[in-house]
Parts: structure tokens; sequence; C-alpha cells
């Protein structure tokens, strides 16, 4: 007798489990100007890449670049700029023509001259015939080139020197022109410039604007600033507004020329003293 008895038992038990959980992005960590800040990371408008906490608070502009919740200001108590609409002529001064220079205001050369917003341009050419009027409607800054008349470099600056400044942060602007009647050339340059000087005129910190030059628009005044903080060592601080004609090679012969003869810029309404973030 063969008794076989089979017993199969199976049991499958299968138990998927899924569990996907999406989450959206916190859109506050998006950088959405690209920048380098989000809006968690402190950027006060995340539209615009010129606005993050890293940015130059321009001073007195309405807008808050550096997302500080105010905007910077310009603090002239120490360093008190005079004349800085050029209006007021220097009664002890004249041009070699009898032109009007502006008071409080110094030059390297005698490259420089006040105009009259109501008086016609002179450029390359002589009287243009143009009337072009200062950005308040009345007299404004003429500097030409240099012509090698400023020994101590290739530029016509008029400027104006204080006393201090060590370890402080200043900011300097100008409105600042080029007309067609005698246009920049070459790698000339219209400019503002800080410059912090010692005892024995040893720089001690400097900053240029970027400038008007041959390639800016002419016939309309524009706005040039730069800012910096002079060193330690620092006694004097000049703000300075300036035409540089660099030596170049301009016939290509691989010897440094002498800079453009010819090339006129105007400033006017200038600004000047401690940058106060």
């Amino acid at each position: 007798t063969d008794t076989d008895t089979d017993t199969d038992t199976d049991t499958d038990t299968d138990t998927d489990t899924d569990t996907d959980t999406d989450t959206d992005p916190d859109p506050d960590d998006v950088d959405d100007d690209m920048d380098g800040f989000t809006e968690n990371e402190g950027d006060c408008d995340d539209t615009d890449d010129t606005i993050n906490p890293d940015a130059l608070d321009v001073p007195d502009n309405g807008v808050d670049e550096d997302c500080t919740d105010t905007d910077a200001t310009v603090d002239t108590t120490n360093f008190t700029l005079l004349n800085t609409g050029f209006e007021d002529a220097d009664p002890n001064r004249t041009t070699d023509w009898g032109g009007e220079l502006p008071e409080h205001w110094l030059n390297i050369g005698n490259t420089w001259a006040t105009q009259d917003g109501a008086g016609t341009l002179y450029g390359d050419s002589g009287d243009s015939g143009a009337v072009v009027a200062g950005t308040e409607g009345g007299k404004y800054l003429k500097l030409w080139p240099d012509g090698g008349a400023n020994p101590y470099g290739n530029e016509a600056p008029a400027y104006q020197e204080f006393a201090g400044g060590a370890d402080t942060t200043f900011w300097l602007h100008a409105s600042v022109m080029v007309h067609e009647s005698s246009p920049l050339k070459g790698d000339t340059s219209a400019v503002v410039w800080i410059k912090c000087f010692d005892d024995n005129y040893s720089l001690q910190g400097d900053a240029m604007s970027t400038g008007l030059t041959a390639s800016s628009a002419v016939n309309a005044w524009g706005t040039e600033w730069t800012w910096v903080t002079c060193g330690p060592n620092t006694t004097k601080v000049q703000a300075v507004v300036s035409l540089n004609t660099p030596d170049e090679d301009t016939d290509g012969d691989g010897t440094p020329d002498a800079g453009q003869s010819t090339g006129n810029a105007y400033f006017d309404q200038v600004v000047f003293g401690e940058y106060v973030p």
C-alpha cells in the first residue's frame, strides 16, 4: 500500500508601497536675476542684478542698491567743495585772452576756462556757433589737452584740495559733456578722479571714473562718478575733474607719440564728500 500525500502551499504576499513626495522649492531660494543672491539671502529686488547686498549703493539716487533699507549719502561737512557749478569767477585771475576762470579751483598747465552757457562753443575749427546750456542753465568748465604743459602727467586737471582724509571713503561725481565741435580722439578721456596723498605728495590711493572717450555720445550731458578709501597715511585729498591725453602710438611705428592736441571736455555740477553707506 503506497500512500503519497503532496501538500503544496504557496503564499505570495507582495506589498508595494510607493510614496512620492514632490516639494517645489521655495521661490525665495531661487536667484532669479543671477546676481549671486536669493531673496532669502538678502536680495531686496531679485528682478534687478544691480541690486543685492554686495552692490555699490550710489548715493542720493533714491535707490537702495545694497539692500540696507537706506540710500547712501554724501556728507560734505568736513570736505566742502566750493563753486561746484563754476558760476563764480575768480576776481584775481583770467585766461591769457581775458576769459573767466572759476574761483576756488586750481589748474596745472593753463588749459582751462569758464564757459558761458549762453555763449558759443569754440572747437577745432574756431567758433562753432553752437550754444549749449549748463546742466542748470548757467556756466560750466572747459578743459582742453595740456600739450605738455603739465609736468606731472599727460592730463589737464581742475581740482580742489583738502587737508585730512586718512582711512576715509570719498565719493565724487560730476556732469560731463563732449561736443561735436571738438570730439575726443585716440585714447583721450574725460574723467573725474579722487587722489589721496601724504605730506610728500606720494599717492596713498586714487580712483578714476570710466570716463568719456572717443566712442562716447556727444552733445549731451552725462554723469561720471568714482569712489575710493584713502590709505592710513593720507594727509590731503584732491577732488579732480580732468581731460587725460596719454601718449600713444598714433603712427604705428612702435614708439609712443605725444597725446592728442585737440578735443575738449566740459564739466558741471561737481559733488564731493565722504561716502556714507
